[in-house]
């Protein structure tokens, strides 16, 4: 499962890499506010579903929503 979370974790990295790179929440003096936990669940989630289900829930990538992720996370 290591190459796994390997995989996964790049995403992760070149997906905040690409949200501080565009400063798309950028305030006045530069600095780019992102919800950390918001980016673990989605990561969390990943992980269990490619590990555990073999289903790939959320790219991490793209800010599009997965119908089935939408659902596991209205359990909670």
């Amino acid at each position: 499962m290591i190459p796994l979370f390997n995989t996964v974790c790049g995403q992760l990295q070149t997906a905040i890499g690409a949200r501080v790179a565009t400063g798309s929440s950028a305030d006045e003096e530069g600095e780019v506010e992102l919800d950390m936990l918001a980016w673990m669940g989605r990561t969390a989630l990943e992980l269990i579903g490619q590990a555990g289900l073999g289903h790939s829930f959320d790219p991490l990538v793209a800010d599009t929503p997965d119908e089935f992720a939408h659902i596991v996370r209205s359990f909670g």
